[in-house]
């Protein structure tokens, strides 16, 4: 019974870490496959936006699944995206990502800075990219 009973309970937390993992990555919007998570510092306006911005793209509207975070901190966006561990690194990876800020802040954020946070796959950030 012992053993029982410890079993529930292992599971009772399993199942509450994973509910907090998924509750940190705020809320969920879907766009086509695009599961677009955004934090209470950003506007249902503001992720609409990226959204609909983001099914213009190739490999975005094909109906792929993409997993995808939107915060804001002060007046700087944060687009979070996962990438294959590794590539955080390659040079060439680092400056598409430099033109995709850009553009984000030109074509959906009206000129506000954003940052791109390459992630691993629970969407923790390996590192950071900054339009220059």
């Amino acid at each position: 019974m012992k053993l029982f009973i410890s079993k529930i309970t292992l599971f009772l937390v399993l199942l509450q870490s994973c509910s907090l993992l998924e509750a940190d990555y705020g809320t969920k919007k879907v766009f086509k496959g695009i599961d677009l998570y955004y934090t209470k510092n950003v506007t249902e306006l503001e992720v609409n936006k990226l959204g609909e911005y983001l099914l213009t793209k190739p490999g975005f509207s094909d109906g792929s699944k993409a997993d995808i975070q939107l915060n804001k901190v002060d007046k700087t966006y944060e687009y979070r995206i996962p990438i294959k561990k590794g590539l955080e690194q390659d040079k060439e990876v680092i400056d598409r990502y430099k033109f995709i800020a850009r553009d984000l802040s030109k074509n959906v954020f009206n000129d506000s800075p954003v940052d791109v946070h390459l992630c691993d796959d629970r969407l923790q950030t390996l590192r950071v990219v900054v339009a220059n």
